[in-house]
């Protein structure tokens, strides 16, 4: 009965994915009186601050919630604004109020706030460096990524290394033959086996495009667990096996 337990312990916990893949997703609102009238989304990897993502408002267009018409001006209908007490929210950028706010129509549709009203109200930085800071954190993040894509290719290896070896011990007891480097050989078939199960627990993805590293290991994690347990069958009959007996002296 423990054993039972172990075992499907083990089977949940390998199908248990250790990380949700995803990117960023963030919302931006424009309450106006204390309801929502505007809202939109964007999104990215996670590196910009909220010097950078307050930003956002400048390219990303608001739709109009339904039922709300936006006040335009007579002479000119692409331009919009608001007058109350305004609040623009942007999901892990800032929050800034207004009692006015200047809205331009884009050109895919939707609205954008005044560029400048977005500028004099983000939060204060320096462009430059805010920059500087994305590009060396994605570069951070980008060497952590081909690690752990790396890491996934030598899971493969190794479980392709514990196949090989449990094959190779196959063909040689079905031909009748026995060596007595069989059961070295069922060993490290059932190491690396091993080695590629243990790899499956090891690191965790950070980005969306790593799907296919993810992918790979649990992949390997499988055919390394099979493999293993047919390198402990394998390894009992070559045990088993006696070499060819030897001719009597003279």
């Amino acid at each position: 009965m423990n054993r039972s337990c172990w075992i499907l312990s083990f089977c949940c916990l390998a199908i248990t994915p250790t990380t949700v893949l995803a990117g960023r997703v963030i919302s931006l609102s424009v309450e106006l009186n204390g309801k929502q009238v505007l809202w939109g989304g964007s999104g990215d990897d996670g590196v910009p601050r909220p010097y950078t993502v307050w930003r956002y408002l400048k390219t990303t267009p608001l739709k109009q919630v339904e039922g709300f018409p936006v006040p335009t001006k007579l002479k000119d209908p692409s331009e919009g604004f608001l007058k109350g007490d305004i609040v623009v929210k942007v999901q892990y950028g800032a929050e800034a109020r207004a009692t006015e706010l200047r809205l331009k129509s884009a050109p895919g549709g939707g609205w954008l706030i005044d560029p400048q009203w977005v500028e004099v109200n983000g939060p204060p930085g320096d462009a430059v460096e805010e920059e500087r800071q994305i590009t060396t954190r994605r570069a951070f993040n980008r060497s952590r990524r081909e690690a752990y894509l790396r890491d996934s290719f030598l899971a493969v290896g190794s479980a392709a290394a514990s196949w090989v070896g449990c094959l190779t011990v196959l063909a040689v007891l079905f031909i009748g033959k026995s060596r007595p480097w069989l059961k070295w050989v069922c060993v490290a078939a059932l190491v690396t086996g091993g080695i590629a199960v243990a790899w499956r627990f090891i690191g965790s993805p950070y980005f969306p495009d790593d799907e296919r590293a993810y992918e790979l290991r649990s992949y390997a994690m499988w055919a390394g667990a099979v493999s293993s347990g047919l390198a402990v069958v394998t390894w009992f009959f070559a045990c088993r096996r006696k070499g060819p007996a030897e001719p009597p002296g003279p």
